[in-house]
């Protein structure tokens, strides 16, 4: 499903009192104290921790349906405080919101953890849970809620990674009716009344949708579905082999020489194995990973390729036959199930239904002690599940590169 958002506020008016659903549904949402600013994509809103706050004008009567919401924010002072949220009464009832927590709830005190609550209009408790990492002060974040009833779960998503997430439970598996009480922004409606909690820092654009929002649209939302790691290998010398994702997971050429092993690729440099002693070590542990993809020219079709956690996520070919140790389905050149059939180049696209993390032992061009001989460029990690509308799309952009 990829229907429009039911609610769009991007605060780009600058000005006035207003802040405009752009989704056409007319839920414009009243703006009071907030502060226009600087966004992170044109303007945006400074909160304090007073009295500040937006009206969103938006009550749903959701019923027992999924939902997502995402909001970015900017984190101003080491405050507990809501980022957003409504509830339907004093005393539990329809619940959703975003918290922040610094008061060692979820870590250490002082260190800036996200504390998502869910509950319905019967609820006697909430399903709430922690983020798995903390987070700094006046640094933009995406940050994504999904309610998924069809997988009875509540995940946590943000920079377009999952930060954490819950079974949906009694508390919150029922029926939540919102109308005469609208999300506020920078603070907690709470029956009507503004209790405490009052947001410090910085919004831009809040989104809402009827539905679940899946990994793969969070991660396009976020930054059109780049890879978490990309290894390009078009390096001109250096043993360094840089990460061009954006999150300095640089690799280390290890037994190789740093310009002669640096050869023409698929797409414009690769990097030559021989099958001896040759590897990229990528030194840093990657979290979230659903898929691996990257591009081949073996010298023979029996060859360990890459390793990502030291044994558990590992691929290899035998006899041109693509065996993906840990990993539930993989495409060969676009095809699902596909081989290798000779020593050309060929794209290989590995996925994992479950998210896993790599390790130090990450390489590229051996596993354990076996070594790959040929050619490899454009090893890319992703942090959600491509469509194979994707996974053609990724091929056949390399396809086209003639050399």
């Amino acid at each position: 499903k990829c229907d429009k958002p039911v609610l769009e506020l991007k605060f780009d008016e600058k000005q006035g009192s207003t802040a405009f659903d752009t989704s056409g549904n007319g839920n414009n949402g009243s703006i009071v104290g907030a502060l226009w600013e600087r966004g992170k994509v044109n303007s945006g809103l400074r909160f304090s921790n007073t009295d500040d706050y937006v009206n969103t004008n938006f009550a749903p009567n959701l019923g027992i349906n999924s939902f997502t919401l995402n909001i970015v924010v900017r984190f101003n002072n080491e405050s507990n405080n809501a980022i957003l949220g409504s509830q339907g009464s004093l005393i539990y009832g329809p619940s959703i919101s975003i918290r922040v927590d610094k008061g060692g709830m979820c870590g250490p005190v002082g260190d800036l953890y996200l504390f998502p609550l869910v509950s319905d209009s019967d609820s006697i408790g909430y399903d709430f849970f922690c983020s798995n990492k903390s987070y700094a002060l006046d640094t933009w974040y995406d940050i994504s809620l999904v309610y998924d009833q069809s997988i009875a779960k509540i995940k946590l998503f943000v920079d377009g990674q999952n930060n954490g997430e819950v079974l949906i439970s009694n508390y919150s598996v029922g029926s939540k009716d919102f109308t005469g009480y609208p999300f506020y922004i920078g603070a907690y409606n709470r029956a009507g009344s503004v209790i405490g909690q009052l947001y410090d820092g910085l919004v831009d654009d809040f989104v809402f949708y009827d539905y679940a929002r899946t990994p793969a649209q969070i991660a396009w939302d976020y930054n059109r579905g780049k890879p978490i790691g990309h290894w390009k290998m078009d390096e001109a010398s250096g043993t360094q082999v840089d990460d061009w994702s954006g999150n300095a997971n640089h690799g280390t050429m290890t037994n190789m020489d740093p310009i002669g092993d640096r050869v023409a690729g698929k797409n414009n440099k690769a990097l030559d194995f021989d099958g001896i002693d040759d590897y990229v070590g990528i030194g840093t542990a990657i979290n979230n990973i659903n898929a691996v993809s990257f591009w081949i020219k073996p010298t023979s079709t029996s060859q360990s390729i890459l390793d990502l956690d030291g044994g558990t996520h590992n691929i290899s070919i035998s006899g041109g036959a693509v065996t993906a140790t840990g990993f539930n389905t993989y495409h060969v050149d676009g095809q699902l199930n596909g081989t290798i059939s000779d020593t050309n180049w060929h794209h290989i696209t590995a996925i994992s239904n479950t998210a896993f993390n790599s390790t130090t032992a990450f390489t590229i061009g051996k596993i354990n002690t076996n070594y790959y001989s040929g050619n490899i460029d454009d090893v890319k990690i992703y942090n959600y599940i491509p469509t194979d509308e994707q996974i053609k799309l990724d091929y056949n952009n390399g396809a086209v590169n003639f050399r």
